[in-house]
């Protein structure tokens, strides 16, 4: 549950400042550092966070489950 609410938040944050930097470009100025650094980082977020969930669902199909 929580790698889902990580890769649903950076997405959300990622467009979130995509659409701050397409202001400033459509302005003609420059987008500034800070703006470009955390949209790296919500795009790494979201890309963790889903090989993660890759990682737990292949894990879950793949591994035999144990008699309790």
């Amino acid at each position: 549950m929580a790698l889902t609410l990580v890769v649903a938040a950076s997405f959300v944050g990622f467009w979130f400042l995509w659409g701050q930097a397409f202001d400033y470009a459509d302005m003609n100025q420059p987008v500034p550092a800070r703006l470009e650094t955390g949209k790296y980082v919500t795009t790494t977020m979201a890309a963790v966070g889903i090989l993660g969930l890759i990682v737990t669902a292949f894990t879950a199909l793949l591994l035999p489950r144990r008699a309790r």
